[in-house]
């Protein structure tokens, strides 16, 4: 009988990671903006855009495990500081973009990144 090698899945999103990236790239106290476009799941609606709306990094790596994803177009994040008044829409979780209209007046303001 041949053994069988069983791999460890290799996880889609490393916590680590994530954390380490926001210290370098938020600004402290500063609300946040987290974009995923064509996520994947395996089970449930997929919506094509979600975002969220943060201004405590350590709740990213949660809100996206919450998310189980299996893969993403692309995961964004907002460099210019956002408006505060955001975070009723979506106060460090993540939601469907159909649900916030686009607005220009969102960007709290511009910076030279």
């Amino acid at each position: 009988m041949k053994a069988e090698i069983i791999t460890p899945a290799i996880p889609f999103l490393d916590p680590g990671e994530i954390t380490a990236a926001l210290a370098v790239m938020v600004v402290p106290d500063q609300v946040f903006e987290v974009r995923i476009l064509e996520l994947r799941r395996a089970r449930g609606y997929s919506p094509r855009v979600i975002l969220g709306y943060f201004d405590t990094p350590a709740l990213v790596p949660d809100a996206l495990a919450a998310l189980r994803l299996e893969g993403a177009k692309g995961i964004y994040l907002a460099l210019n500081p956002i408006n505060p008044v955001l975070l009723a829409r979506s106060h460090n979780k993540f939601i469907d973009a159909k649900d916030i209209p686009a607005s220009r007046e969102s960007i709290e303001r511009h910076c030279e990144c």
